[in-house]
């Protein structure tokens, strides 16, 4: 098993003594980053390894901040094939600032729920998520029965069920005696308490008789309630409706377990892309007008996606690219957000498309490049 304790980019910046001026490579250490990301690991050291750093100071609760100076006008170059990078102008000059400071936000919400990220196959599996999620949603004994009580046995009314249900909850947990819920159904019905309040008091019975921690319980909850043993794809619907989300699993994957570096650009920046894949349209701007940069590893694909942002669209023109499989040339297109992804496999360029109308349209357009 690979232990990897905030292994990327920014992850020391609360632990490092930075002097007033030193390298980028001084703020991240890369010795223990998955062998099957060596492409991502040689794009951050080539990106990096030779930036000097200025001012730094940190600002608490993983965020932090720098300056870049260049005595010819500041520019990042990226080492792809084609010319990407990223330059800084005045904006009212439009000449190419020396010096820039740069605002970092890290982010790892896995930590925020454990002491230690273990990354092995069994941290993506289907159990583990739906114990993440229960975390992720905030969800204590009582919620979680109660949604997954609610998709128990559908083929049986909701009184019926209860004690069924019940009843095979203190089997799963083990249970010596077997609390009466007929009993506590009755008592039940003489006070006219409302049916949460008699799932509180079933539940409650059973807990006052094991001994299993809450990270168990749910273990157990998951591997008897959820769990269909001969598909996956069933146990996924499971969870989908347990905690009515159709995007479960990669809201869990993209929010819990996958770190983040946000770089804020305080003063905007540029991303010349290639004029081969893309046209500007908009003639003031010579480059892709960006404001923000987010950086996350996507530890399961063994990738680094690199999303830069602006809050204002921008007209472009693709000049070819893939739309799911179909194949599109010289379409036009406002957007807010472009992306590069880099594994060991591949480097893809990716366009989405902003529609005002439509806003959580993902309309993607993806450009393969040469590596």
């Amino acid at each position: 098993m690979r232990k990897t304790l905030l292994l990327t980019l920014i992850i020391t910046f609360s632990i490092c003594p930075i002097n007033a001026q030193n390298f980028l490579k001084s703020l991240y250490s890369l010795e223990q980053f998955p062998k099957e990301m060596q492409k991502s690991k040689a794009f951050i050291e080539e990106v990096c390894s030779d930036v000097l750093i200025y001012n730094y100071i940190y600002g608490g609760n993983n965020s932090s901040q720098f300056d870049i100076k260049s005595k010819n006008g500041l520019k990042i170059n990226f080492p792809f094939n084609d010319e990407f990078y990223l330059d800084f102008l005045d904006k009212t000059t439009k000449e190419n600032l020396k010096t820039y400071t740069f605002h970092i936000d890290y982010e790892f919400k896995y930590l925020n729920y454990y002491d230690e990220f273990e990354l092995n196959e069994s941290i993506f599996s289907l159990s583990s998520i739906f114990n993440l999620a229960t975390t992720y949603y905030d969800l204590d004994e009582y919620s979680l029965i109660t949604k997954v009580l609610f998709y128990y046995k559908p083929e049986l009314d909701y009184k019926t069920k209860r004690p069924v249900f019940f009843k095979d909850l203190s089997h799963v947990l083990k249970l010596e005696v077997i609390p009466d819920f007929d009993d506590i159904l009755d008592e039940a019905k003489s006070e006219n308490l409302m049916n949460k309040e008699i799932e509180e008091i079933m539940l409650d019975a059973i807990l006052e008789e094991t001994e299993y921690e809450y990270e168990e319980i749910t273990s157990l909850i998951f591997d008897f309630f959820i769990l269909n043993k001969k598909s996956d794809t069933k146990t996924i619907e499971n969870l989908k409706r347990i905690f009515e989300n159709n995007n479960l699993i990669n809201e869990i994957e993209t929010n819990i377990l996958q770190p983040k570096i946000n770089i804020t650009l305080s003063q905007g920046g540029y991303f010349n892309i290639p004029k081969k894949y893309v046209t500007i349209n908009q003639s003031e701007f010579k480059a892709l007008p960006i404001n923000t940069i987010e950086i996350r590893i996507d530890f399961k694909n063994n990738k680094i996606l690199i999303d830069f942002k602006n809050k204002a669209s921008t007209n472009i023109t693709i000049q070819k690219a893939l739309l799911g499989s179909k194949e599109i040339k010289d379409v036009t297109i406002d957007t807010r957000k472009v992306s590069l992804e880099i594994s060991d496999d591949d480097l893809k360029f990716k366009i989405l498309k902003y529609n005002p109308y439509k806003p959580l349209d993902n309309e993607m357009y993806e450009i393969k490049l040469k590596q």
